[in-house]
């Protein structure tokens, strides 16, 4: 063990104990700052570690790229920028509800406050470190849109470069090539890197949680059992997602090393000491968070449909029918919650090579790691979907959608290495790359990511706000506003999730709503001051949107009228 490998645990685990002990003293919040430093010192002194003590493995792994190799990883770094960074602020138009205010009303209050960071968003299903890494982008972008997609739009893109690197180090080039093509043309990645910073953290959390178990799993010594453990701790901060899918992971953990101690093949001292290092630096991981955290936050038990104290056949009987519903959301069963094109996970061209790399991974290749993404998916599904009260809802299983991936590109790689004409082997990979960046094309050309159209006018109502939100500016710069509207638009625009809307871009603003029946749902009146109490007059000047005019982004799907603001 080097003097780096013995000095970097004990500087991570003093500088969280320490951080622990000012953010228990700091009751006023004034040092939040300095606490969260010392924190991140602590996690990078891990990653340093880790980095430091696997580098043999990394450098040998990546200095031997060919000149093909590389001008198509730089196409592939390419592709990841332009679908996570392109038409940001134009597409998906329609900013509201979690990530306006998850990514953006928490940012400005942490830039402008004295906050506790170590407290929880709104409905305690995630950290407030998610909100503090936005926060560092409000110098540049201040309140608009680009102060929480830039961030998810990076960090989206980290996603696809490290599941390029686990893929990488488990298998090989090509596979690795495959794994990033499908998860830079996955319709849900793509969404969630353009729009909610809280869940695409849930996917890139998940896709290191595979390179830390990869790195213990292929050297399981002190050093990387710290770098998982610290991992596992690390996630806590986060989404409610990503805790189940660590907690997952730590049962797992610690199973294997009970199953050792009792196989023989580790002792019961090394047994002990294992589960206390894991225990300790699972601690150091989650840092200062823990004095902010009950039993009932932790588990966000919430979210659970079922009552956990007492279980019925009924309710076992339910949940066995909620897992199978949640594993067929795979290829099956729509997606719900947040992104709007509810469809399955994979179209049937990802999900027939998901089938062949299940089979090749229990069946044909049997490596340890691979199957344990294949495991920690089929367990995800049951605590991220078949427990909770929202079957298929996409932000919580967003967790397992790299190691679904990792299985995908094991099915891709098993075929394509099966045959060895090159004829066959061109015509399969120019056929399988077309249909996977035909998906992602699809993602901005069928416009999937806007709210899909309903029979009525009644999805105008977002549009319509959007617009005058963007275009408020060169409308009237007065601070006290009348918005009249129809009545359905108006009983939506009082919700709290436009409330927020409009307090983030606007926050110097007040306005004021009015319902009137002789307004469509597409119109929109504009008033400076308060609203008339009587006697509405349509204003004079009009800004209209005509969506029968051409297909782009501004409108709702298939949505063939103007969208009207009138002031």
């Amino acid at each position: 063990m080097t003097k780096a490998s013995k000095l970097l645990p004990t500087i991570a685990a003093g500088l969280s104990f320490l951080s622990l002990i000012l953010a228990k003293l700091d009751v006023s919040f004034k040092i939040q700052w300095t606490i969260l430093a010392i924190f991140l010192t602590a996690i990078g002194a891990v990653v340093f570690l880790a980095y430091f003590h696997n580098s043999e493995l990394l450098k040998k792994t990546f200095s031997s790229f060919s000149r093909p190799q590389l001008i198509i990883l730089t196409f592939l770094v390419i592709l990841t920028i332009v679908t996570r960074f392109i038409l940001l602020k134009e597409y998906p138009f329609v900013a509201v509800g979690d990530e306006v205010r998850d990514g953006g009303l928490d940012a400005v209050r942490i830039h402008q406050q004295l906050v506790n960071l170590f407290s929880y968003g709104r409905y305690e299903s995630h950290g407030l470190i998610i909100a503090t890494f936005d926060s560092l982008f409000y110098p540049l972008f201040h309140n608009s849109v680009y102060l929480y997609r830039i961030p998810a739009a990076i960090i989206g893109s980290l996603d696809i470069l490290f599941i390029f690197l686990i893929t990488r180090l488990i298998t090989n080039f090509r596979t690795a090539i495959f794994a990033a093509l499908c998860l830079i043309a996955l319709p849900v990645h793509l969404f969630y890197s353009r729009t909610e910073i809280v869940v695409i953290f849930s996917s890139f959390l998940s896709t290191i949680g595979l390179l830390c178990f990869f790195l213990w799993y292929r050297r399981p010594d002190l050093i990387n059992l710290i770098v998982l453990s610290t991992f596992i701790g690390f996630s806590f901060n986060f989404h409610a997602s990503i805790k189940a899918y660590s907690f997952v992971i730590l049962g797992l953990l610690l199973a294997f090393l009970v199953w050792k101690t009792f196989r023989h093949k580790l002792s019961l001292q090394k047994s002990l000491t294992s589960i206390l290092v894991v225990f300790g630096f699972v601690i150091v991981g989650f840092g200062p968070r823990l004095l902010y955290t009950d039993w009932s936050t932790f588990t966000h038990s919430r979210t659970i449909t079922h009552d956990t104290h007492v279980f019925t056949l009924k309710s076992l009987q339910d949940i066995e029918t909620n897992y199978l519903k949640s594993i067929l959301v795979i290829f099956y069963e729509p997606t719900n919650s947040h992104f709007p094109d509810h469809r399955p996970l994979l179209d049937p061209t990802l999900a027939l090579f998901f089938f062949i790399g299940l089979g090749a991974i229990f069946l044909v290749n049997r490596q340890a790691v691979p199957r344990f993404a294949a495991l920690l998916l089929f367990l995800g599904f049951f605590t991220n979907s078949a427990l909770t009260d929202w079957i298929g809802a996409d932000h919580r299983i967003m967790p397992l959608i790299p190691p679904l991936i990792f299985i995908v590109a094991f099915g891709l790689e098993f075929v394509f290495s099966r045959w060895h004409s090159s004829f066959f082997r061109l015509t399969f990979l120019v056929t399988t790359l077309f249909l996977i960046l035909g998906r992602g094309l699809l993602f901005f050309t069928e416009e999937r990511a806007n709210l899909i159209a309903m029979p009525d006018v009644k999805q105008a109502t977002d549009y319509l706000m959007m617009h005058l939100l963007y275009d408020l500016p060169q409308i009237t710069s007065s601070h006290q506003l009348c918005l009249v509207s129809s009545p359905y638009n108006i009983q939506n625009y009082n919700y709290l999730h436009y409330q927020e809307q409009r307090q983030f871009f606007y926050p110097q603003t007040n306005f004021s709503l009015t319902a009137s029946e002789l307004l469509p749902n597409s119109e929109l009146w504009v008033f400076t001051g308060d609203c008339p109490s009587s006697g509405l007059i349509k204003p004079n000047h009009l800004l209209s949107v005509n969506c029968a005019a051409q297909s782009h982004f501004f409108c709702p799907l298939n949505f063939n009228r103007s969208l009207n603001i009138y002031y």
